[in-house]
Order: C-alpha cells, then sequence, then structure tokens
C-alpha cells in the first residue's frame, strides 16, 4: 500500500474539496441546518466504514461533524483515505 508525500498529498486534495492535510491525517469539517443532519450523516459514514473495513475518527458538535481519515497500518496517507473522503463527500450531495 503506497503511503503519499505531502507534495502528492497536496496535489490529491485538489481533487477534494474542503479537506485539509494536518501532518498526519485528512480532516474535513461537515456543516448542516439540523443537528440530527449531522448524527444522519455520521450514521451513513460509519456504515460506509465498517463495510469498506477503513474507520475515520468523527467529532460531532452543534450542527457540524468533523471527519478525520488517516492509515493506521500505513502509518500515512493512502489511497484508502481518499476513497473514503470521496464517500463522505458524496453522502452528502442531493
Amino acid at each position: 500500500m503506497k503511503v503519499f508525500s505531502q507534495p502528492e498529498i497536496g496535489m490529491k486534495l485538489l481533487d477534494h474539496p474542503g479537506w485539509e492535510y494536518n501532518g498526519s491525517e485528512i480532516t474535513k469539517c461537515f456543516e448542516f441546518t439540523h443537528y440530527m443532519d449531522g448524527i444522519d450523516f455520521v450514521q451513513k459514514i460509519a456504515a460506509e466504514a465498517e463495510s469498506n473495513n477503513h474507520h475515520p475518527d468523527i467529532c460531532v458538535g452543534w450542527c457540524k461533524v468533523e471527519v478525520s481519515f488517516s492509515t493506521h497500518d500505513a502509518n500515512g496517507i493512502t489511497d484508502l483515505d481518499f476513497n473514503m473522503a470521496l464517500i463522505a463527500d458524496q453522502l452528502i450531495q442531493p
């Protein structure tokens, strides 16, 4: 499994608007109109993470959900993280 370098991560993030790299994971904060919309999103992303066997760190706040991915087994960022970022983005598409 290829671990991306910081320049490679920067290039790949161009295809993932709103996602940021903080040195150890890619993270995005999703905002919702209602608190329960965020909770619904968490349930959806949890199901996707389970089916893909790649689980994020999730922080739930008032109408905000922060999602972070890294590949712990590889000690870095891999295609698994970018694939799950895309899935997370698609979950909020109308």
